[in-house]
């Protein structure tokens, strides 16, 4: 073999040694957890203002990824609340968290039953997002805790997300509602009754703010 057909192969070897290290160096990193929240709709039952509630969310190794635990205030029937942000622990790749568990716990002051659903909203590094949710949860001071295996919840979670938009807007629709109501009533009962109103240290009229 000549000394020019030896150089030839030498360098085509560095070449294609060259261009795997290059692949391997710019082949995509593996999506991780970037924030999650988590938003409820609550049922038939109250929850209330002294139930502290937790979420934890675990990949499948067992290790905790996100939490949250907080009172969060009183949660009325039919009402939603939320998004809540969890505190991100470690940030494990998505493909770990689709085959992980989420657990769901209350501690009542006494006697508490909350009826509700839930939704999971993780996002990861690349962009991408994973959602997951329940409907019709039940837990009280004698059954404090849930979990899920998220391949479990995750297909449920599209249903879950919009019903809980569809009941935040039915929410601020009906309390626009009932204060155009109030409003109207207010207006109504100071034209009957001749109130005055106080403006500034001014007396005025009562129907005066009607007429502006």
């Amino acid at each position: 073999m000549s000394v020019h057909t030896l150089g030839r192969i030498m360098v085509i070897g560095f070449l294609a040694v060259t261009n795997a290290c290059a692949g391997a160096s710019f082949a995509a990193a593996p999506a991780t957890l970037a924030n999650a929240s988590v938003s409820f709709q609550t049922n038939n039952n109250d929850k209330d203002d002294d139930t502290r509630v937790s979420i934890q969310i675990c990949d499948d190794d067992g290790v905790v990824c996100a939490r949250i635990s907080n009172f969060f205030g009183h949660f009325d029937n039919r009402e939603p609340a939320g998004p809540y942000a969890l505190n991100v622990i470690n940030a494990s790749t998505k493909d770990k968290l689709q085959r992980g568990k989420l657990y769901l716990r209350i501690d009542p002051n006494g006697h508490d039953t909350w009826q509700f659903n839930f939704f999971v909203e993780m996002k990861f590094s690349d962009g991408s997002t994973l959602s997951a949710g329940a409907n019709g949860v039940d837990l009280t001071q004698d059954r404090r805790q849930v979990e899920y295996g998220t391949e479990g919840i995750i297909k449920d979670a599209p249903k879950t997300a919009e019903k809980i938009r569809a009941a935040k807007a039915n929410f601020f629709s009906q309390k626009t509602k009932e204060l155009k109501d109030e409003t109207e009533a207010y207006e109504k009962l100071l034209k009957q009754t001749g109130l005055i109103l106080f403006d500034k240290g001014r007396k005025l009229p009562a129907d005066s703010h009607l007429k502006n």
